[in-house]
């Protein structure tokens, strides 16, 4: 590994441990700001240090320093050369990002069960993003006795969203000494939604008074968080971590458009050219992976990533079409090649045939 990659990826990894152990800290003075603060650094430290390990530039010439955390997300959301990060993980990140923003430059009311789901909806990104791109396990790293706790039950992201909108209306509803405290906890709701209906930017005060009006007039929130309204939480069968999992089926708004357009965040832009991402046929694999032709077809088919929309698609151009495969897909068959027996997934995809 790069020196500068290991450099950032112990920084992400302390920035991580420093969060658990502030999540699970006895005292609540300044525990929900510090939270949301290390998680967002760690972050930012670990792709950075992943854009480096995959021989990509986090150094903006024209300024002369890093790029912003926005940057590092779309670069390695599009870019073919280092692209590691899911359209999910991205929504997750670009939340996580806007809720610190506002809790270190104003006022946040983040509810504990919401911070909950972030910090442990984190954990699970960060393991994701650890294993795919440097082959760590995070549980290498820390015993899991200190992953994040909450004396709360566990709910679901709906419920969790009702309630705090529940105790918004009632602060509304007790006059204007309540005021600032329901506009705190209405500020940290409409960041979750701008973030996942593709706005960027933090929410103008106007903004926010707007939302109380329509929660006051509207029984129904979902009509005033329709994005919110679409997500929802699963448990990971083998880390019994949390993933924020995105629906976009149930009507998140996400709109693709070029890089440049204003307002637009990270997963709002459109790939320029597909063709630069799946830029990989299977002749150009079979020598990647130093295997032949025949066999590459069979560990294909073995792994069954034309079933893969991040590591296959056909490409069409004129009236031909070509089969392309993404850097993803070769990691996966980089990784399978020293894993499994070659001759006997042969022998398997020969039977089949």
């Amino acid at each position: 590994m790069k020196r500068e990659a290991k450099m950032l990826l112990s920084k992400a990894i302390d920035s991580l441990i420093n969060a658990i152990e502030c999540f699970n800290k006895t005292s609540d003075t300044g525990r929900h700001t510090s939270v949301l603060i290390l998680l967002n650094h760690g972050f930012e430290m670990l792709i950075k240090a992943a854009i480096v390990a995959r021989n990509g530039s986090i150094i903006d010439k024209s300024e002369d320093k890093s790029h912003s955390f926005d940057k590092c997300l779309r670069k390695a959301h599009t870019d073919a050369s280092v692209k590691f990060l899911n359209t999910e993980q991205v929504l997750f990140l670009q939340t996580l990002n806007a809720l610190r923003d506002e809790a270190h430059h104003y006022l946040i009311d983040i509810s504990e069960q919401q911070l909950y789901v972030h910090a442990q909806g984190s954990i699970t990104v960060f393991q994701n993003i650890l294993k795919h791109v440097f082959d760590i396990d995070l549980r290498d790293k820390l015993p899991a006795r200190v992953l994040p706790i909450s004396t709360l039950p566990s709910l679901d992201m709906i419920t969790i969203f009702e309630q705090d909108i529940n105790q918004i209306k009632e602060l509304l509803a007790s006059g204007r000494r309540k005021s600032i405290q329901a506009m705190a906890k209405l500020r940290s709701i409409a960041i979750v939604e701008n973030a996942l209906s593709g706005k960027t930017g933090q929410p103008r005060v106007n903004d926010i008074k707007q939302l109380s009006k329509q929660l006051k007039r509207q029984s129904d929130w979902t009509q005033v968080f329709p994005s919110i309204s679409s997500i929802n939480i699963s448990p990971n069968d083998e880390s019994n971590y949390f993933n924020l999992r995105i629906t976009r089926s149930e009507g998140i708004p996400v709109c693709l458009v070029p890089e440049g357009t204003k307002n637009a965040s990270v997963i709002a832009l459109k790939k320029i050219n597909e063709i630069d991402y799946f830029s990989l046929g299977r002749n150009e694999l079979a020598k990647k992976c130093n295997i032949s032709t025949s066999k590459m077809s069979a560990l294909i088919w073995y792994l069954q990533l034309k079933n893969e929309p991040e590591c296959f698609k056909l490409i069409k151009i004129g009236r031909s079409v070509f089969k392309r495969y993404s850097p993803r897909a070769l990691d996966k068959l980089k990784k399978a090649c020293d894993e499994v027996d070659l001759n006997e997934v042969w022998s398997k995809y020969k039977s089949k045939q």
